[in-house]
């Protein structure tokens, strides 16, 4: 019988098998970093698995890090299933890569610099290959000043934006709003347009464009995020959503993991304030404890806190490893649940607990 390794969280309370073996899944824990304890696959519940998987984002890492655990006659009737979804997420992700590329060509002839974050080019990089981490749309920072031109020249090329502004409606809009969503019905494909990726109270003082890299993706340049911009966006970028999903802490942890030395100072200076010290510091226990990532020397001057502030990040933990021992909403509730009340039952207690002065 195939077996995986189970994460041992720490925390107390009873945490249902589904949830330790989405853990045990982490593709930041090597088995070192795990318990000797094992838990055989037929030990969880098929349904409840899949539908955790997918509410916490994870589905194709699981699948790619426990493959082998969903053979045998009780995986069965869930084979053909497992089979379509995979297939949907790869193409999924090369129809989406084939647009970025796209989209960067038609922007480098418009003069528009953009950097194309997160998508099927994070989850080849950081993942193993682009439909490791399902991605729904598209996202591209631009210069503010860029913004108006581009909204002009997006609307041109057939996308709907969600609000058609002019420069005057554009610029009291920006004031407010950090992004906006442009959508192409016919090559069905959305794009998130930031301006800003941080508002308060999730504002990091660092500009991803400095350390902008170059790729080339099929023959198109495309800029994207350095290593250490990334972590600290995963990490601000979870913190944004409360961690309202698995997702986003392992991917924190897998950009965390590839951070180097120099990247670690960077990150100290980032987070000069106590405020943001002490929610980096709550992400860094996130990724220990639900992603199994062994952290370096050069972050225990981020970890090193009072007692209530430990006790905090603690209690943020607790809050997020519920979900845990919480059955699978039906597919028709998600959606309602993650805008009402699963967000403020989860995210807001949290982001009290680490923003709390």
């Amino acid at each position: 019988m195939t077996r995986v390794h189970i994460v041992d969280t720490g925390a107390g309370g009873s945490r249902s098998r589904e949830w330790q073996f989405l853990l045990a899944c982490s593709p930041s824990c090597p088995a070192p970093n795990c318990e000797e304890r094992l838990a055989p696959a037929g030990e969880v519940d098929p349904a409840r698995l899949l539908a955790m998987a997918k509410r916490e984002g994870v589905l194709g890492l699981m699948l790619d890090a426990a493959g082998p655990c969903f053979e045998g006659e009780r995986w069965a009737p869930w084979a053909p299933k497992l089979q379509a979804w995979a297939a949907a997420a790869m193409l999924r992700a090369d129809h989406l890569a084939q647009e970025g590329r796209r989209l960067a060509a038609w922007l480098d002839t418009l003069g528009l610099p953009g950097l194309f974050f997160k998508g099927p080019w994070f989850a080849a990089e950081y993942y193993g290959h682009a439909a490791a981490r399902w991605s729904s749309d598209l996202d591209l920072l631009i210069r503010e000043a860029d913004g108006p031109r581009l909204h002009d020249a997006l609307l041109n090329d057939g996308f709907v934006p969600r609000f058609v502004l002019d420069a005057g409606r554009w610029s009291a809009f920006t004031r407010f709003q950090s992004a906006m969503t442009f959508t192409h019905p016919q090559r069905r494909v959305q794009v998130d347009v930031h301006w800003r990726l941080y508002d308060p109270p999730w504002a990091w003082r660092h500009d991803p464009w400095a350390g902008a890299r170059k790729r080339d993706e099929a023959g198109v340049r495309m800029l994207t995020f350095s290593p250490t911009d990334y972590a600290i966006y995963m990490a601000a970028h979870g913190l944004k959503h409360g961690w309202s999903q698995l997702i986003q802490v392992w991917d924190a942890a897998a950009t965390l993991a590839r951070l180097p030395e120099s990247g670690w100072e960077v990150l100290v200076r980032t987070a000069a304030t106590s405020r943001k010290r002490n929610a980096l510091a709550a992400t860094l226990r996130l990724v220990q404890r639900l992603a199994g990532l062994s952290l370096p020397a050069a972050a225990r001057s981020i970890l090193e806190s009072s007692a209530p502030r430990r006790r905090a990040a603690a209690r943020a933990l607790a809050r997020i490893e519920e979900r845990g021992d919480a059955l699978p909403l039906p597919p028709g509730e998600a959606r309602r649940w993650d805008k009402t009340s699963g967000v403020r039952a989860i995210a807001v207690p949290l982001l009290d607990s680490v923003f709390d002065r």
